[in-house]
């Protein structure tokens, strides 16, 4: 964990028994939480989706300065990359 840039934290909730369907029941929020026993699995895991893709990056951009470019605006914060 610690070449993992970020900080875990830790919740309690009561549920009616140790399944992730629910904990889904009793708060929304976990929806999509998979479940495993294994601190290896976890760390693989979490370090996999801490990474973007070039594809993800590209999206974010695209979203976030779109908008300013078809309205006319100029964009003051995009700095080009060397």
């Amino acid at each position: 964990m610690d070449q993992l840039d970020m900080v875990p934290g830790i919740h309690t909730l009561t549920t009616d028994d140790g399944t992730v369907a629910s904990l889904v029941d009793k708060d929304l929020y976990f929806e999509g939480v998979e479940d495993t026993n294994s601190w290896a699995d976890f760390e693989t895991r979490v370090t996999q989706m801490s990474r973007l893709t070039t594809t993800e990056v590209a999206a974010y951009m695209i979203q976030k300065y779109h908008s300013a470019t078809q309205s006319k605006k100029l964009c003051t914060t995009c700095m080009p990359i060397t």
